[in-house]
């Protein structure tokens, strides 16, 4: 540990006018900065003001003595770090034990020899100057361990949406091979709710063809519990969300059913199960909505962003698939 060098700011605190005289000089001689202070209170307020690397405190003084002083200054969040050393002309085992229970990181006596006193302050200067430098080092690299620790956690994100990405891809080409293997509109319709049901792992599924004629929805097919009874059911313009998604054009989705008057509740009366998360999605073709995807589970919150970026692309093959086999069925 080299000490030769060591500065910084002293605080001295001494009732007596010529050992605080005599203790200044030879602190700005080893090239210190000095603060001084004639009593106990004096030094408590000048700490208020300053933040001394060190406090020369004196024992014996009229209006608070140096065990108040320190123990005020260790019961206090801000000062309780900055090292304390007492100087005293008592040598007693007694008071040297009261002052280290007082907090102190030594005790020296005025008899002592100066350059003894001036090489222990120093080791206590260097001591604080480590410290804070430990200090300084351990947020650097609590700093440093955050921004790797989020760094990697970025790195993971973006791993996993590139992963997700790819599974989505090859679900979108899958759904589209299976979709256009077949040009009967109840086998399409069939394999786009089987492949929406699978790849969600929802409570069920829905395909309402809409009526242009009337602009009533009905329902073509289903999956899901007590599905059958929900084929042939029949939605006037604009009832339930899967009208409404007819008449905007625009996706909706719902992450609490009671919540929305717009929930036809009859549907659920009728199954028998309550749907608390409802994804009705419009299928258009390139001029006109052919009728609306309903994807519904029994959890809330149950659809995502991340569900409407994988399935509305699906939507837009399983449109044209429909279209292609309601046309076949219309040449037949």
């Amino acid at each position: 540990m080299n000490t030769a060098n060591v500065e910084g700011i002293i605080l001295v605190v001494d009732d007596d006018p010529v050992s605080l005289e005599i203790m200044t000089d030879r602190l700005y001689i080893a090239g210190m900065k000095v603060l001084v202070a004639s009593g106990g209170a004096e030094a408590l307020a000048q700490i208020q003001h300053t933040h001394p690397d060190l406090i020369l405190l004196d024992v014996l003084m009229p209006d608070l003595d140096g065990f108040e002083v320190c123990q005020r200054l260790k019961e206090d969040e801000a000062t309780k770090d900055i090292p304390i050393i007492f100087m005293t002309v008592l040598a007693e085992v007694a008071d040297k034990v009261k002052g280290f229970k007082a907090g102190a990181v030594d005790y020296i006596t005025k008899s002592d020899h100066i350059d003894e006193i001036m090489a222990r302050i120093r080791v206590h200067l260097t001591l604080r100057q480590t410290q804070k430098e430990l200090l300084v080092a351990n947020e650097q690299l609590q700093q440093i361990n955050s921004e790797l620790t989020h760094e990697i956690a970025k790195r993971k994100q973006i791993e996993e949406k590139l992963r997700q990405r790819s599974r989505e891809l090859t679900l979108i080409n899958r759904a589209s091979r299976v979709f256009n293997s077949s040009l009967r509109l109840d086998r399409v319709l069939q394999t786009v709710l089987a492949e929406m049901h699978q790849l969600l792992d929802i409570t069920g599924t829905s395909f309402w063809l809409l009526l242009p004629d009337t602009g009533e929805l009905i329902c073509q097919h289903a999956t899901g519990p007590e599905s059958d009874k929900v084929i042939g059911w029949r939605l006037a313009p604009g009832q339930g969300l899967a009208g409404h998604a007819a008449q905007t054009g625009a996706t909706i989705v719902v992450s609490n059913s009671r919540t929305d008057v717009r929930h036809f509740k009859e549907v659920d009366q009728k199954i028998g199960v309550e749907m608390r998360s409802i994804l009705a999605i419009p299928l258009q073709t390139k001029d006109r909505i052919i009728g609306v995807l309903n994807l519904v589970d029994t959890q809330v919150g149950r659809f995502t962003t991340d569900n409407l970026e994988l399935i509305e692309p699906i939507a837009v093959v399983a449109a044209i698939a429909i279209e292609n086999a309601q046309l076949f069925d219309e040449i037949q």
